[in-house]
């Protein structure tokens, strides 16, 4: 099939390419590359078959490098994001942005997830919330009504004892007592108390049992509810530095976008960049290199409040979400992370060096989009590289 496909456009093209030779004879044109460049290029059977020839070499190769991938995100990724990967396969689109159509669409679906398993969390606390409170307030009123029936019991005896000891002084009186009636109300009444022991007795086993599975069911919500934060706490954490991860990033700004719409409190993002982290990985290693990382991280949660939020940006880059802050004080705490990192001494083998960052700072403008704002402080970050590095831009 591959013979016959290479000889069909070698037939195809011998002609063309005489004619292109022929037509720039007549017109006298000196053949160079130059000039044959711009015959081929104009020339529109050539391009038709030169279309021909590669499109389909394109689609085999792009299709069978993404395939694989496709298949394993369908039934995750909605199939209009898919279809949309395949019709740019089709149409002939660049390697790149199909991979970038590819990751936007799984981006979009782990942030819905993530939202998803947010409002789960919380009716699955509101639902623990209320079957607790019933169970509690059912233990509360069975414990009432134990402690009701032995008082009840309780006055009963006294009533009982009451009466034996009226019975007991009227003999003594020698005063005529109906003993047989008395007799069948005493039996009457004692039935009666032996009657509410037993419903005591039972009360109080069912009591007991109800404590028992409440203080168990209690426990396995705990350890649900626990599960469920640490399942939410591995899927937003970067697991090299403990901070938050880019997606989480993602919700928290568009949070705070909105939470900035109805309160207007200001906020800044530090985004910083390890100086020359690739010398780092080429000399030292990259074991060496994760370590440098895991260092700024631990340096950038020292600096900045509960409140704030880290991330890890990606590769060697971090941001930090600044709440209620201004551009001044944003940039002062970018300049203290700064100053602090250059201090710091690696040794390695005899061996020792110092890192440097550079961050660029930008305060949130009502209106604008969370790329606009992310797109500000990189370019802050550009200017902070290209102005000599280890510095602060804002």
């Amino acid at each position: 099939m591959a013979d016959k496909t290479i000889e069909y456009y070698s037939e195809s093209l011998s002609p063309i390419i005489r004619g292109i030779l022929k037509k720039m004879s007549e017109k006298k044109i000196n053949l160079t590359d130059k000039s044959l460049n711009e015959a081929l290029t104009a020339d529109e059977d050539f391009n038709r078959l030169f279309q021909a020839t590669c499109t389909p070499v394109y689609k085999t190769s792009v299709t069978n490098r993404i395939l694989p991938y496709i298949d394993m995100l369908k039934g995750y990724v909605s199939d209009k994001d898919l279809a949309e990967v395949f019709l740019m396969i089709n149409n002939g689109s660049d390697l790149e942005d199909v991979i970038d159509t590819i990751l936007g669409a799984v981006s979009g679906q782990l942030i819905k997830s993530d939202k998803r398993l947010s409002t789960l969390t919380e009716f699955v606390e509101s639902l623990f919330k209320k079957v607790l409170t019933t169970q509690d307030k059912m233990s509360d009123n069975l414990e009432d009504n134990i402690r009701f029936v032995e008082e009840d019991i309780s006055q009963d005896q006294e009533l009982m004892g009451n009466a034996e000891e009226i019975e007991q002084i009227l003999r003594e009186e020698g005063i005529v007592f109906p003993g047989k009636p008395f007799n069948k109300f005493m039996e009457a009444f004692d039935s009666k108390i032996a009657g509410k022991k037993d419903r005591l007795g039972s009360m109080t086993e069912s009591y007991s049992k109800i404590e028992s599975e409440l203080t168990e069911y209690k426990k396995e919500v705990a350890q649900l509810n626990e599960n469920i934060r640490k399942y939410r706490q591995e899927t937003i954490t970067d697991h090299l530095t403990g901070l938050n991860n880019r997606k989480y990033m993602d919700i928290k700004l568009a949070e705070e976008i909105v939470r900035f719409g109805r309160h207007g409190q200001p906020f800044c993002i530090l985004l910083m960049d390890i100086d020359n982290f690739k010398n780092i990985n080429d000399i030292y290693g990259h074991i060496v290199g994760d370590q440098v990382i895991k260092h700024l991280a631990e340096v950038v949660r020292f600096h900045v409040r509960k409140s704030d939020f880290s991330f890890r940006y990606g590769g060697e880059e971090f941001l930090v979400l600044l709440l209620n802050t201004d551009i001044e004080n944003a940039v002062r705490i970018a300049e203290q992370i700064r100053a602090k990192v250059e201090t710091t001494n690696f040794t390695l083998k005899e061996k020792s060096f110092v890192i440097t960052v550079t961050i660029g700072v930008a305060q949130y403008m009502e209106g604008e989009s969370v790329e606009s704002l992310l797109e500000r402080a990189d370019k802050n970050l550009y200017n902070g590289k290209r102005f000599g590095k280890n510095r602060v831009i804002g």
